[in-house]
């Protein structure tokens, strides 16, 4: 089982300078309670950083290339991205990678959100930037 400490030096999550989120994963976690903390770790961090701008909403590239075709998404890893999507702050999803099965859970993400505007599979990094950086996400409008 891999520690906390470890499973953070398989993903990074930053804002770059055009204020777009990031999310680069870097190893492939197949063990089913690591492959869900690590998935809690990157929603946790992407949240904070949307948090400190309330109001805001913040496209995000989720960056899967450096796992090439190798994939592995456990149930509970599937909860909780298809939850974290829905979050208000959140405007436009890119996801860039080579597996089909990361495609597939991304299609299934979409169905259950009911937004396939707002989120994206790209095989090329320069065609999912130029994507999220057209018709940039506006702020949030409150009704209360």
């Amino acid at each position: 089982m891999i520690v906390e400490n470890n499973l953070k030096d398989t993903y990074e999550v930053f804002m770059n300078r055009e204020e777009m989120l990031i999310a680069r994963f870097n190893q492939l976690i197949t063990e089913p309670e690591a492959n869900a903390k690590q998935a809690g770790m990157v929603v946790d961090e992407l949240i904070a950083i949307v948090r400190q701008s309330p109001g805001k909403k913040f496209n995000i590239l989720i960056d899967l290339t450096s796992l090439g075709k190798a994939s592995y998404i456990s149930d509970q890893t599937r909860e909780i991205y298809a939850n974290a999507i829905k979050e208000k702050q959140i405007g436009k999803l890119a996801v860039i990678g080579h597996s089909s099965s990361y495609r597939k859970f991304l299609n299934l993400i979409i169905a259950a959100v009911k937004r396939e505007s707002k989120v994206r599979w790209f095989t090329n990094v320069k065609k999912a930037i130029t994507w999220l950086k057209n018709n940039k996400p506006k702020k949030v409008n409150h009704l209360f």
